[in-house]
């Protein structure tokens, strides 16, 4: 990566790698079940079947995420990106 007056230059930068130092489990869920607002964050509330019936959906993972974050997923995923566009122009200043 490149640097320039502090911050890292927006042309096409990558995000910084992600590790897993404890093996985290992935969880499968069927879908978003709801989004509640938590202060400035939000948690979004997935769900899967309880295989006994159709009308009871078991919460299978919540996540929150600061609401800012949710235009970053939401363009990641009508891209289909790994990453955000505009990772560096957002989230990469460096302190010096």
């Amino acid at each position: 990566m490149t640097k320039a007056d502090g911050v890292f230059n927006t042309q096409r930068e990558t995000a910084p790698e992600l590790i897993e130092i404890f093996g985290t489990a992935d969880t499968w869920s069927e879908g978003l079940g709801r989004i509640d607002r938590v202060g400035p964050c939000r948690r979004l509330v997935f769900f899967g079947s309880d295989g006994m019936s159709t009308r009871t959906r078991v919460i299978t993972a919540k996540i929150i995420l600061p609401a800012e974050v949710l235009f970053d997923i939401a363009e990641m995923l009508a891209g289909d990106l790994p990453q955000p566009h505009a990772f560096a122009a957002r989230h990469c200043a460096v302190a010096n």
